[in-house]
């Protein structure tokens, strides 16, 4: 198995590791329980002890891109089945994505190609623009006079995610700032919502400080890095 896994722990990231030398490192008693553990594709962190449990069945669901499960909605027609390349040389041949739909098998709901982040980034189409990465923190969004608090998701230098919904409409602009023990300093910025789903809001920054967009920059670069990388805590 390549390296593919990223442990956020006692606020350090470190990674990536493959299956086995992250199981050592949780045999060695390096690791706790607590910890989070991201990979590619993956939009936020989850718990060590989650991984610890289903590893073996997320490590199928990157493998199973080799099977004929992936299918397309285009014009009322389906495509498929095709295996994840398969699907990738349909979809480069379409010159408008926007309208395609794209369902992989046990999958609950359809989605667009944006949705799946390893496929729209094969096909350069995404709609971030931006290399994206897990983050750790608060994020305070404000609108209108009233403020909620959310926990973050990911983030990239073209904007944010946030866990669950929230109280915006797609469209909806807005103030955020993000606290971050993996960033020096809080991000604070002006936001669009362009995509809100059951688990996911994701909002593309309108106005946002030069400052901010390079630490974003290299915290998101680490996560690109062929080698182990550990970002500190400097907050």
């Amino acid at each position: 198995m390549d390296k593919i896994w990223f442990v956020y722990d006692k606020s350090l990231v470190s990674g990536p590791y493959t299956t086995t030398s992250l199981r050592d490192k949780l045999s060695a008693g390096e690791l706790k329980t607590k910890s989070k553990v991201w990979w590619k594709g993956q939009r936020d962190w989850i718990d060590l002890a989650d991984w610890i449990d289903n590893h073996a069945d997320y490590e199928s669901r990157i493998n199973n891109g080799e099977e004929a499960v992936w299918y397309a909605l285009k014009d009322g027609h389906h495509i498929g089945p095709s295996t994840k390349q398969e699907l990738i040389g349909i979809l480069s041949d379409l010159n408008n994505l926007n309208k395609i739909r794209v369902w992989k098998r046990g999958q609950e709901k359809w989605a667009t190609v944006y949705q799946f982040n390893d496929i729209s980034d094969e096909l350069g189409i995404t709609k971030r623009r931006h290399p994206r990465a897990p983050i750790i923190g608060e994020v305070i969004l404000s609108q209108s006079g009233r403020q909620n608090s959310h926990i973050a998701a990911s983030i990239s230098e073209g904007g944010l995610g946030i866990t669950g919904n929230s109280f915006l409409k797609v469209g909806t602009e807005i103030k955020l700032m993000l606290r971050s023990p993996l960033l020096v300093n809080a991000v604070s910025a002006t936001a669009i919502v362009r995509h809100i789903s059951d688990t996911y809001t994701g909002m593309e920054y309108l106005e946002i400080d030069d400052k901010f967009k390079e630490m974003i920059s290299e915290y998101v670069a680490q996560f690109a890095a062929p080698g182990t990388q550990y970002l500190k805590n400097s907050a």
